[in-house]
């Protein structure tokens, strides 16, 4: 049904699990129209909702000066960056991207002991607040060559603790044709992949889309479940 003439209101009937609609026209018009639907259900408390079509929504910031988490939520945001020391502040429906300490790419080694890790772990097994387990941010397999073996080593370790964890790397997304190669060999490694293409280089002029693309493309080649970071500028 289309009016596009005639000005008024729409007053609804609120029934516990039905509504009814009826379109009233300002005085002196005839058009009307009206309809009744069901409500959704409203068993149990939806998360807050993410922007688009994205079930998840993380942002590595945890400022709480005005509103707190409340603001994050109403962005889209519903994963909250967190350590083990702080994820079950996060309040409602949200939950924590839950930093483990990272992968030490001049070390080749992790910064955090396989003990420390397990105490962890342990702590938050099956913790509802904890949204994904971080354990790396941009590894280094071409100068590092055990990194893949020993990224499966510590996934292994953690999901024979809390077996339902999922577990976030995040991918070097700006070298080139070695940021593709390494993706075929990281995809057995983790749950989910962070990808955070620089596509904006200050001084540059044009911006790189095209590379999200690509990289994407690869992605999806190699059955990588991930997602894109927003730092957008270099």
């Amino acid at each position: 049904m289309r009016n596009d003439d005639t000005h008024g209101v729409l007053r609804l009937t609120l029934h516990d699990d039905r509504y009814d609609w009826t379109f009233v026209p300002v005085s002196g018009k005839t058009f009307t129209d009206s309809g009744s639907s069901s409500c959704h259900s409203a068993e149990a408390e939806p998360e807050p909702a993410p922007a688009g079509r994205y079930p998840v929504r993380g942002v590595i910031d945890r400022d709480l000066s005005s509103t707190g988490f409340d603001d994050l939520a109403r962005l889209g945001f519903n994963y909250i960056d967190s350590t083990p020391s702080n994820v079950n502040t996060v309040t409602g429906g949200l939950k924590g991207l839950v930093w483990a300490g990272d992968y030490d790419n001049g070390t080749c080694d992790w910064e955090v002991s396989d003990s420390t890790l397990i105490s962890e772990v342990t702590e938050h097994r099956d913790n509802p607040k904890v949204g994904a387990w971080f354990i790396s941010d941009e590894p280094d397999p071409f100068a590092c060559s055990k990194a893949y073996a020993q990224h499966d080593t510590r996934v292994d370790l953690m999901k024979s603790i809390d077996p339902d964890g999922p577990v976030l790397i995040v991918l070097d997304s700006n070298s080139g044709q070695q940021s593709l190669h390494q993706m075929a060999k990281w995809a057995p490694n983790g749950d989910i992949f962070g990808m955070d293409p620089y596509t904006c280089h200050q001084g540059a002029g044009t911006c790189a889309f095209g590379w999200i693309d690509r990289l994407a493309a690869e992605a999806d080649r190699v059955g990588m479940r991930y997602w894109a970071n927003g730092a957008g500028v270099r």
